[in-house]
């Protein structure tokens, strides 16, 4: 874990291209999405052998699936005879991945199983035409991959990330509401937006009042980070979602407001009486969606929650999007930042420059 001195001085250090031009969200893909680990989904959609789940890494489209041992395997999307994706979205294949096209036939350990008219391939090979594979790991019930063969593990990867988060149990709760939203920025954007402590005195003056931001604890591992806060002595009935139970085991520290980032590009929040992901999915310089998934005890009511995380979300969405609109202006620049309250964005800044070369090629 890095300490960051509260005084340190702090620079913006990404360029307004970074956030608008095709070039830089081109090399992200490339260089940073397919350097480093990548949140796709959890365990619970993975139950039974043949359950799969598909998303794209960078340039890449990525099955993951169940196998039959009871364990998680991934692989490039792509039928090894001509190329098309096996399979789209998510759901069961049953015993293999087949393509639609020409009923080219993989084992859910990627093996190529069977071929159609095989005497029209004399020379074929099986065993040099199964799936290519792709890293598969787990962290508290999160999926993650990792195009990269030569890449740190998981659980190297994410440090001691956890034992912040060490009373949560994931796997033990059920999801009670998924929401998706489009948002018109830089998905950039919205990461610097969530990891700034000060906007939270100002844009969630009434959403989040009921919180001691002053009080608040921030800490950083390696290239991710945790934030706790207490609540108020005396709530604010109107904002107080209710209808959660209490997740049982957590400390006092885990029971509080907490928002967390594990980089490049998920976001974690956690409270007495949840668990959120909110996978950030870019999908072009100026437009990305937010997936958020909520977890809670079973039994518990979401109403009332969705109500305030649609309030809260939106609220931090519609500065992303006006900073987006402001880009292309030849007035614009960025300040100084807080030396504390947002030291975090240059922080991230730094961790994504490690993996993104900053000089648009020619």
């Amino acid at each position: 874990m890095t300490t960051l001195p509260a005084d340190q001085v702090t620079t913006y250090l990404l360029p307004p291209a970074a956030y608008t031009e095709q070039s830089w969200f081109d090399r992200e893909r490339e260089q940073l999405f397919e350097n480093t680990w990548v949140f796709c989904g959890v365990e619970h959609d993975l139950a039974a052998p043949g359950d799969f789940l598909t998303i794209d890494v960078g340039r890449s489209p990525i099955v993951v699936v169940r196998d039959g041992d009871d364990g998680l395997r991934a692989f490039h999307n792509i039928c090894r005879h001509r190329g098309l994706l096996l399979v789209d979205d998510a759901g069961n294949c049953g015993k293999g991945l087949v393509c639609p096209y020409h009923r080219w036939n993989y084992g859910l350990d990627g093996s190529l199983r069977s071929v159609p008219q095989r005497d029209q391939y004399p020379e074929l090979d099986y065993s040099q035409l199964g799936l290519h594979a792709v890293r598969c790991e787990t962290w508290k019930s999160l999926v993650f991959v990792n195009l990269d063969p030569e890449a740190e593990t998981l659980d190297s990867w994410m440090g001691d990330l956890g034992s912040q988060l060490e009373g949560f149990h994931p796997e033990s709760l059920v999801e009670i509401s998924t929401l998706e939203h489009p948002v018109a920025s830089n998905w950039k954007l919205y990461v610097e937006n969530h990891v700034d402590w000060l906007h939270l005195w100002y844009i969630h003056a009434g959403s989040l009042s009921q919180y001691h931001h002053s009080s608040g604890e921030r800490r950083e591992f390696g290239r991710h980070w945790t934030s706790f806060e207490p609540i108020n002595e005396e709530p604010d009935p109107a904002v107080d979602p209710g209808g959660l139970h209490p997740i049982p085991g957590l400390s006092a520290l885990e029971a509080s407001n907490g928002a967390h980032f594990i980089f490049p590009s998920l976001t974690l929040f956690t409270n007495a009486g949840y668990w959120m992901l909110g996978q950030v999915v870019p999908e072009a310089p100026d437009r990305f969606t937010l997936r958020l998934r909520i977890f809670a005890v079973p039994g518990s009511d979401p109403a009332g929650f969705d109500e305030v995380i649609e309030t809260v979300m939106h609220e931090d969405y519609a500065v992303a999007e006006a900073i987006q609109k402001a880009l292309r202006s030849p007035a614009f620049e960025v300040g100084p930042l807080a030396s504390s309250y947002e030291r975090e964005i240059m922080r991230f800044h730094r961790h994504y420059l490690h993996y993104v070369d900053s000089v648009d090629q020619p």
